[in-house]
């Protein structure tokens, strides 16, 4: 097994963060009329991606290298939102 350096951590990170294209990120939150206008694909991707994105930060800040501290609000919130919009379509689905 390969031990991989701080550094390589960062690295990888930043490639990421550059890589996965994330509406939230660029500093403009989506709203949850947008979210509601997805589908349910696009809303579990968008959820995923939020997510990931997480993960990285959190990466990022094990290595002192956080570019926006906000950011993981952000995802968090949207992350719920995505959540609260699910929730109410399976429960409006089961209802009929």
């Amino acid at each position: 097994m390969k031990l991989i350096t701080a550094i390589e951590v960062n690295a990888i990170a930043q490639h990421w963060v550059r890589v996965i294209p994330n509406k939230a990120k660029g500093g403009k939150e989506m709203k949850a009329t947008e979210l509601r206008e997805m589908s349910d694909e696009q809303l579990e991707l968008t959820a995923l991606e939020a997510a990931e994105t997480m993960f990285r930060m959190r990466l990022q800040t094990q290595t002192d290298r956080v570019d926006i501290p906000t950011q993981t609000r952000k995802n968090r919130r949207l992350i719920a939102r995505v959540k609260t919009i699910q929730t109410e379509r399976s429960k409006s689905a089961h209802s009929k």
